[in-house]
């Protein structure tokens, strides 16, 4: 008996270390795990429930050096986490950053490495850095691609997804791919599709992108800034960054093909030409709908704030950007703010704010409904590179290459004072040191 004893222990301690499979390496503030207090270097197994308070957050380790950050006022379930499988986590409510090592050979090599669901949507991931969102009271899930791609497909709230099942939601022909750059909606408002993958407004995509622990503004953002690209069309975005004399000689080097070197803020490398139409798309017949391009998600409530009709088109970006009045961005962190007084709601509606000291004077605006996505609104004289309705193309009275090789400091002072006005771009170069 006396040697039974330590076997039976080290069965049972063998046992544990065969499911050590995940870790909390870093944590910040309040986080639970199963409704107690969680330390750095817990390990974590399956079926617990990770749950951060606000200003908190935790970060799991894998084993295979997979990462999830789960954000200030989030739950995450690990759904399954076993050494044969590839680890299911649940999203319950809240957001959470995942970071994936891409395996390129081997017998795991193009197979999901991580696979994520929430009440409204299933995901696979393989080589990927992704933000999803999850709204329990809206029932709304946001996946932006940070880097790499997935693939994601809507389900039935009601319905129950495991490793059995998963594949024949996120290898069907409902499913959407999201690559690098885009964001993808599930919403049960919408119907029973994921919206097919558009770019999010560039200064919200790399305000988030470069916010890894989820940091906040404290309520910084001005009043009245704008969503405006800070690059200028025809300008270098690589040089606009550096100081006024980059920019200066990037205005006055001939440019043989405009905007040749003017990339999109918010792609990798390589455009992609199954995208829709900046303005959006919408088919009925089909129930595929694509946002227009451009817009901002509201972190709290997960809701995309769509570009309205009437929009002003961003060559250099290839998205619209939203009217100042629809609110504040700050470009440090990628977080929203309603207008001044007000709070949008989990329905999508601007509600006057309960902490409100005195009645905002801003009249809140009304959000684009859906059936707007992709009319020919759109294209009003305000967008370029887009037909208008008389088939005539319209165009941005912006910068040619004759602007752009005779602009002068007076003329570059005037142009920024027409076309950027009070905005948050043009705040951004002041602070910079650029003259205005």
């Amino acid at each position: 008996m006396k040697f039974l004893l330590p076997l039976i222990l080290l069965l049972i301690d063998s046992s544990f270390a065969s499911e050590k499979l995940a870790q909390i390496a870093f944590l910040k503030g309040n986080v639970q795990v199963n409704n107690q207090k969680a330390s750095e270097g817990q390990w974590i197994s399956q079926g617990m429930v990770i749950q951060t308070a606000a200003s908190s957050i935790a970060r799991v380790v894998f084993k295979d050096k997979t990462q999830i950050t789960v954000a200030p006022q989030s739950k995450l379930e690990i759904t399954t986490l076993k050494s044969d499988a590839p680890p299911m986590l649940s999203l319950l409510d809240g957001i959470i950053r995942s970071k994936v090592q891409k395996q390129l050979t081997g017998e795991g090599a193009g197979k999901d490495k991580l696979l994520i669901t929430t009440r409204t949507a299933a995901m696979g991931v393989r080589g990927t850095e992704i933000n999803v969102s999850f709204n329990s009271k809206n029932k709304l899930t946001n996946v932006i691609t940070y880097n790499g791609e997935l693939k994601m497909a809507q389900k039935d709230a009601s319905s129950e997804v495991d490793h059995s099942n998963i594949h024949d939601l996120i290898d069907s022909e409902d499913s959407v791919t999201i690559p690098e750059g885009r964001f993808s909606s599930a919403n049960p408002a919408l119907g029973n599709k994921t919206t097919i993958p558009v770019k999010l407004s560039p200064p919200q995509f790399f305000g988030m992108k470069n916010n890894k622990d989820f940091n906040t503004s404290g309520g910084l953002a001005r009043k009245g800034q704008s969503f405006r690209s800070i690059v200028l069309p025809g300008v270098r975005p690589s040089t606009i960054f550096i100081n006024q004399s980059g920019l200066k000689k990037t205005l006055t080097v001939h440019v043989d093909e405009p905007n040749s070197d003017s990339v999109s803020l918010v792609q990798s490398s390589t455009d992609f030409a199954n995208d829709p139409p900046p303005e959006g798309f919408r088919d009925p017949d089909t129930g595929q709908l694509a946002p227009p391009a451009g817009g901002l998600i509201d972190q709290n409530t997960g809701i995309y704030l769509a570009p309205p009709p009437g929009s002003l088109y961003d060559e250099n970006t290839g998205v619209y950007t939203l009217p100042a009045d629809y609110g504040t961005l700050d470009p440090r962190t990628g977080e929203y703010h309603p207008p001044e007084g007000y709070q949008l709601h989990d329905n999508g509606e601007f509600l006057a704010s309960g902490d409100s000291n005195r009645k905002s004077k801003q009249v809140p605006p009304s959000l684009a409904s859906s059936e707007s996505w992709g009319s020919a609104a759109y294209a009003d004289g305000t967008a370029g590179n887009i037909m208008s309705a008389n088939g005539v193309e319209n165009s941005n009275p912006l910068l040619n290459n004759d602007d752009v090789m005779a602009l002068s400091d007076d003329v570059l002072r005037d142009f920024n004072n027409q076309f950027y006005g009070d905005s948050i771009e043009r705040r951004t170069l002041v602070n910079m040191g650029f003259a205005f």
